[in-house]
């Protein structure tokens, strides 16, 4: 795909990243565009994409970090997490691509923690308790735009976005 990409470019064709409320397992048209899928993304896996895309298409987008997390946490493991995070997949409902991957840990043992308070039925006399608890995350320093293109880089296999150096082309 990397020498598609640059041919979709120069043909003057958008290509989107990945979205985690947009793209589904595969590349897509979207307007005239191509949005890059979810599918492609590094050391996921395919079922996990599949599930996460159904649980999307059946229950509607994901609203935040929290409804993300809670839904599709089981389906995910911390590596599998950590290169969503780093292909900017889930940027549209959390932007700070930092915070998310230091507190990885932290947003899987909350998703066990909803999954396991929905399979025990706890319910207390007004609801689902469990729903309202917060992710109390660190907040370390947002990534450079450098290191957000290094994870793009590590989770795509390419550089999707833009290069490094495309900042020099105009003066090469």
């Amino acid at each position: 795909f990397p020498s598609h990409d640059k041919e979709a470019r120069s043909l003057g064709i958008k290509v989107f990243p990945p979205h985690i409320n947009k793209s589904d397992a595969e590349c897509t048209t979207e307007e005239g565009s191509i949005r890059y899928g979810l599918g492609a993304i590094k050391n996921v896996g395919i079922k996990a994409i599949k599930d996460i895309v159904l649980e999307r298409n059946t229950k509607g987008g994901f609203i935040d970090i929290n409804d993300f997390i809670s839904r599709c946490g089981a389906f995910l493991n911390k590596r599998m997490l950590e290169k969503i995070i780093q292909s900017g997949a889930l940027d549209s409902i959390h932007e700070n691509q930092a915070q998310l991957y230091e507190n990885s840990d932290l947003l899987l043992r909350h998703a066990v923690a909803m999954h396991r308070s929905k399979s025990n039925a706890q319910k207390s006399l007004f609801g689902d308790s469990s729903a309202s608890q917060e992710l109390n995350m660190t907040d370390p320093e947002s990534w450079s735009d450098s290191q957000k293109l290094d994870g793009e880089l590590e989770s795509l296999g390419f550089y999707l976005s833009t290069h490094p150096l495309a900042i020099y082309q105009k003066k090469l």
